[in-house]
């Protein structure tokens, strides 16, 4: 790219992937539809670097031999984890009302976060 980073995109993926995070922690409380379409417009600011971040991650984490199947993999898990999680959010709607689904951005993220822990070193590395 055009820009040279000073920070990694192992932190920079952090980064993104807290403030989304953090950002989908207010949705429960927003009652004004203009102001939540605000929040989602910075929810989207975090979104768009995620993929561009995260390939050098993965392309870093493997073998040459394994990089296509990696980079495969990851590119193909975003609309799989978005039908799975659309499927339990869904359940999960049905089940506890409209108001809870906006806790299940947060939560799914949230998980997300924590999945990152044990790899802290990788995202310093790269």
């Amino acid at each position: 790219g055009a820009i040279r980073w000073k920070i990694s995109h192992g932190k920079r993926f952090i980064g993104y992937l807290l403030g989304m995070t953090l950002i989908s922690l207010t949705f429960p409380f927003i009652e004004n539809l203009y102001l939540l379409g605000f929040v989602l417009f910075l929810q989207g600011t975090c979104i768009a670097p995620l993929l561009p971040n995260g390939l050098p991650i993965v392309t870093h984490s493997v073998t040459p031999s394994q990089m296509t199947q990696a980079i495969t993999l990851a590119t193909a898990g975003i609309p799989l984890t978005g039908a799975i999680s659309s499927f339990f959010a869904g359940q999960i709607i049905d089940s506890y009302g409209a108001s809870t689904g906006f806790w299940l951005p947060f939560l799914f993220l949230f998980i997300g976060v924590l999945s990152t822990i044990p790899y802290r070193k990788l995202y310093r590395e790269v």
